[in-house]
């Protein structure tokens, strides 16, 4: 894991947009997956105020919520942060079909698309980049405490139900996450400190967090953090 950190939550989201500016700069055509909520429309902002050829780029979800109150969240605010604010071709945009008969249909409609548009890698898309937003309970990528045996699941995508509602979602298989050139998670926020604490402090109580496993089985990931965040880092094991 590679650990990057600025003082601000929106110095962090500044930071992680400039490197995806360079990254598009220097790529003939680019393909993002994203994912997140609150936290994710700081990146969207930073994002849309750079100087980019959106002409290249492709954008995609890693997940999002099928069902219940907050489906499409992750796809409305992209669009209201990003999408609205950037020179966008709608014909760059690839969102969920949150519409389908079901998130199975949804899954494997998704799956269709994405392999469309993105390269494959040994039977699995590579995306660019696939963005992660971390939550203090330690869930990532649509995967919660308790998901062990979804880790191993070939599919692209897979559809599940969250644990606190029941609610589905359709998000990116760790399979395919891991083909991925870039892998970025990103923690803002002093709520998230203990849960990163615990995470880059090698303690005991991290294995049960999903972020903490993804982290772990792909050490080439980058992890971008507000100080607030790193709060609990213990630079004695360092």
């Amino acid at each position: 894991m590679n650990i990057l950190t600025y003082p601000s939550a929106e110095e962090t989201a500044k930071k992680l947009a400039e490197r995806i500016k360079k990254e598009i700069d220097g790529s003939q055509a680019y393909y993002i997956a994203l994912s997140g909520t609150k936290k994710a429309t700081l990146l969207y902002r930073a994002l849309s105020e750079e100087d980019i050829d959106w002409k290249k780029v492709h954008f995609f979800f890693s997940m999002d919520l099928f069902s219940g109150k907050q489906k499409g969240l992750h796809q409305r605010l992209a669009k209201a942060h990003l999408f609205d604010k950037a020179p966008i071709d709608p014909d760059h945009i690839h969102p969920i079909n949150l519409e389908a008969k079901d998130a199975e249909t949804a899954k494997h409609e998704y799956i269709d698309e994405v392999s469309r548009f993105v390269p494959s890698l040994g039977g699995h898309f590579r995306f660019d980049m696939v963005l992660v937003e971390m939550y203090d309970d330690g869930q990532a990528l649509g995967f919660h405490p308790g998901d062990e045996e979804l880790y191993s699941h070939e599919a692209a995508y897979l559809t599940k139900r969250r644990p606190m509602d029941n609610e589905e979602l359709v998000t990116l298989g760790c399979e395919a996450l891991g083909s991925a050139k870039s892998i970025v998670f990103y923690a803002l926020g002093e709520e998230l400190r203990f849960m990163v604490g615990n995470i880059v402090n090698l303690m005991p109580s991290a294995k049960l967090y999903p972020a903490n496993y993804l982290l772990s089985l792909y050490p080439w990931s980058y992890l971008y953090s507000d100080s607030e965040a790193m709060r609990e880092k213990s630079y004695a094991i360092y």
